[in-house]
This record gives C-alpha cells, sequence and structure tokens, in this order.
C-alpha cells in the first residue's frame, strides 16, 4: 500500500484491481452454486470423491475440530484474496525501476507462486516455476511492445520490440512467428509486424500485439491485445488484462 500511495496512482489502480458490479457478484455466486450441485451430484452416481485426498484430510480434520467456518474463510475469502493481491502484477510494478529489474523480478514472483502450492508434489511444483518464468518474460516482452509500437516504425522494428528481449533471454528460437499483424476486414491483413517487413506501420491502422514461445510436445504462451496506432501514440482496444488465470 505504501509503495502503491509512493508510486502515484491509487490502490486499486496500482493492484489492478476493479469493484465488481451487483450483477457479476450475482452470476459468479449462482455459477458457483450450480458446480457445487454438479459436483456432488457426480459423487452420489459415481459413489465415488473426485475431490483429492488432502482435500479430504483437511476437510475431515476441520470438521473433527470444529472448524469448518474457520476452513471456509481460509479457502473461500483469506486465500484467493492473498494470491490475487501477491501475483496480480503489483509485485511486479513494486519491484520493476529499470529494465535489467525484469528477470530478477520474474523469477522471484514465479518461485513464490510454485512455493505456495506446496500441497502438489515437488515436479509440480517445478513445472508452476517454469511455466511462471516463461509466462512473466512473455508477458513483460509483450508489454513492452504493446507500449512502443506507434505509426511510422517498419514493421520490422515493431517486431523487434518483443523479439529482442525474448531472444536475448535464449528464447528466440522459440518465438517462431511474426509479433502481429492488421485487423480489419479480414482476420490476417496488412500491416505485417514482421522481420521481413521494411515498410512503415499506417496511421490509423489497427494490429494486433502477440508475441510467444512454444516448445514442441510440452506447451507454450502466448498473450495478445489489439492496438489502435492513432497519430497520438499507441491506444488499447482490448481489455488488456494479462494476468495468469488458468494453466491448461
Amino acid at each position: 500500500m505504501l509503495a502503491s500511495r509512493l508510486s502515484g496512482p491509487n490502490v486499486l489502480a496500482y493492484l489492478g484491481l476493479d469493484i465488481p458490479r451487483l450483477r457479476h457478484i450475482a452470476i459468479t455466486v449462482i455459477g458457483l452454486a450450480v458446480w457445487t450441485v454438479f459436483v456432488d451430484a457426480l459423487d452420489f452416481v459415481l459413489d465415488k470423491n473426485t475431490m483429492s485426498p488432502w482435500m479430504l484430510a483437511i476437510y475431515r480434520s476441520a470438521q473433527a475440530d470444529g472448524s469448518l467456518i474457520w476452513l471456509w474463510l481460509a479457502i473461500v475469502v483469506a486465500a484467493p484474496i492473498g494470491e490475487e493481491l501477491l501475483f496480480r502484477g503489483f509485485m511486479f510494478r513494486g519491484f520493476v525501476h529499470a529494465p535489467r529489474d525484469a528477470v530478477p523480478s520474474i523469477v522471484l514472483i514465479s518461485l513464490l507462486w510454485s512455493l505456495a502450492h506446496t500441497q502438489y508434489d515437488w515436479f509440480t511444483i517445478k513445472e508452476i516455476f517454469v511455466l511462471g518464468v516463461l509466462y512473466g518474460l512473455v508477458r513483460e516482452a509483450q508489454q513492452r511492445a504493446r507500449a512502443g509500437v506507434h505509426a511510422g516504425m517498419s514493421g520490422r522494428d515493431a517486431d523487434a520490440l518483443a523479439r529482442d528481449p525474448i531472444a536475448a533471454r535464449g528464447f528466440g528460437e522459440a518465438f517462431g512467428h511474426s509479433l502481429g499483424h492488421g485487423l480489419g476486414l479480414e482476420v490476417h491483413e496488412a500491416p505485417r509486424l514482421s522481420k521481413t517487413n521494411s515498410d512503415p506501420l499506417p496511421a490509423g491502422a489497427v494490429v494486433t500485439i502477440e508475441p510467444g514461445v512454444y516448445f514442441p510436445g510440452d506447451g507454450g504462451v502466448r498473450i495478445e491485445d489489439d492496438v489502435h496506432l492513432a497519430p497520438a501514440g499507441p491506444e488499447l482496444l482490448s481489455d488488456g488484462l494479462t494476468d495468469l488465470l488458468e494453466l491448461v
């Protein structure tokens, strides 16, 4: 909170938080209720618990101690809020004051994120750490390109905004496509934000900013936003939310 005050914006802006509308809260509660009923019905029909053994152990321990209400508060309230505050990106904003700070910050946040999942085996914790690092590197390159692209620069220079930091960290070969392309009457059209395009980007164009790294057989990371190349500078058209919500 102190860091947010010192850096200028208000606390909500610093943490990247939006106050949900009552309608959205109601839809979420109803959705969770429907999902809970569905899972319970599935358990009953299959005569089998779909919950992990460690989840059942925690529940039964709290039930025996008469502390189910505290378990509910910890899992449903405290844990989600804690993870949101820790990993939404405010740590990144708080630590990074120069480009050289980005990698240590990404590694630290990924380490904390992986160690917060000690209920899993060490192999899974390692996977979470590696994915966190990759995601952080792509996200940093994507935001750099999103802020730096502008009309008049060549497609090659625009592509380099994201490609150079990814290549500098040893993942250049894993970034196998161009940074982006134009959006208009067709999904893919000119101008191309590519290392082979020396033509200037026209003012007024709408382009995608979508760097990624990929590892065949294992997975990959891509982050995309749409940007309008206005005369005064890039204007973000998509929501710009790049927080990692789910691994698939």
